[in-house]
């Protein structure tokens, strides 16, 4: 049994990310040493069945998975029933996760990602009503499936390693988490521009790295 009730999200306010960005700098560079520090050892209890480390990772990551999907949703409720549902399915999941544990955040953002997908592909023609099915229809393009394929080779993971943080980050996220420009930007409190250079610097060393 988790240690937190994973039903009982109506304390997560629909921020959309504003108090992301008001965090200072320094803080959030030192809030992610931290979480690049404790996160290994506590998914690796996770994966072991530890329910009370799984539950440690529910209690860090829960207000930004619910971010993520209130950003497509924009409906408490379903925000609500999906992030329990994306832990849920992560639950099940963690110990076929074989991925380096720094990589934790972008495979359970990927599963948000996903049951947002999920949802409105159940219901297609109400939400045609009310969004543009444009905006998830390249989800699994060519593309994008290939540079993830290429995310779980050990060979393109070791190049990652020597990539810095903050682009390895961006990669991870947008390309693992398949998350949106605006959407990384969300998370990491920056501006979409600063998330466009940073992919484009870590494309460019990874392919150079790889090159080599």
């Amino acid at each position: 049994m988790l240690a937190v009730s994973l039903g009982s999200l109506g304390s997560a306010a629909p921020t959309s990310g504003s108090s992301a960005r008001t965090l200072p700098t320094d803080r959030r560079r030192r809030q992610s040493a931290l979480d690049a520090a404790l996160l290994a050892p506590v998914v690796h209890r996770a994966r072991l069945g530890d329910a009370e480390a799984f539950g440690q990772l529910y209690d860090h990551y829960q207000a930004s998975v619910y971010r993520v999907i209130y950003a497509q949703t924009r409906s408490t409720t379903l925000t609500e029933d999906l992030t329990a549902d994306t832990f849920f399915r992560a639950l099940r999941g963690i110990e076929s996760f074989k991925l380096d544990a720094d990589l934790f955040p972008a495979w359970l953002f990927r599963i948000a990602r996903n049951r947002v997908i999920d949802h409105f592909k159940a219901s297609r023609t109400r939400f045609e009503q009310a969004h543009d099915m444009s905006l998830y229809e390249d989800v699994a393009d060519d593309a994008d499936t290939e540079l993830i394929a290429l995310l779980n080779r050990e060979r393109v993971r070791a190049a990652l390693a020597e990539l810095p943080a903050s682009q390895r980050r961006v990669i991870e996220l947008r390309f693992l988490g398949e998350l949106s420009v605006s959407e990384v930007a969300d998370l990491l409190g920056t501006s979409e521009g600063a998330v466009k250079q940073l992919q484009l610097r870590g494309l460019r060393t990874l392919a150079r790295t790889m090159s080599d």
